[in-house]
C-alpha cells in the first residue's frame, strides 16, 4: 500500500469541510495566508503548532493529516 503524504490529504480534508481556498483555510486556522495557499498548493507545514491549528480546523486528529483514505 502506498502511503499518502500530508499535501496530499490537505485539499481532500478542505473539500469535505466546505472550506473552498486558502483565503477560507486562513480564516478558519488563524494561520497566515501564505501559509494557507502553501498548503493548498502541496506545500508541507513547517511547524507542530501548524499541523495542530490544521487538524483542529479541518475536524481531524493530527495523525489523521498523515493517513491514506
Amino acid at each position: 500500500m502506498q502511503e499518502m503524504k500530508l499535501h496530499s490529504r490537505v485539499p481532500e480534508l478542505m473539500k469535505l469541510r466546505g472550506i473552498q481556498n486558502a483565503n477560507q483555510l486562513k480564516m478558519s486556522t488563524g494561520l497566515g495566508y501564505a501559509t494557507c495557499y502553501r498548503l493548498t498548493q502541496g506545500g508541507l507545514p513547517s511547524r507542530s503548532s501548524t499541523i495542530a491549528c490544521l487538524a483542529e480546523a479541518l475536524g481531524v486528529t493530527p495523525g489523521e493529516l498523515f493517513r491514506t483514505t
